[in-house]
């Protein structure tokens, strides 16, 4: 997954945290998500990420 930035996009200030904030929520999600999977099934449904063409 790659990084938004938004002050790239020239957002700043309580809108750019937001948006960072939520990026973060999402990811979070994405990661508790595959690691329940994990948990009940053995092996993640699919990689719950991807980093480098690698799947975790």
């Amino acid at each position: 997954m790659d990084i938004d930035e938004p002050s790239e996009r020239g957002i700043e200030g309580i809108e750019r945290i937001r948006l960072i904030r939520d990026d973060i929520t999402t990811r979070v999600h994405t990661l508790l998500t595959g690691l329940r999977e994990i948990a009940v099934n053995g092996k993640p449904q699919r990689p719950a990420l991807t980093f480098t063409g690698k799947n975790y």
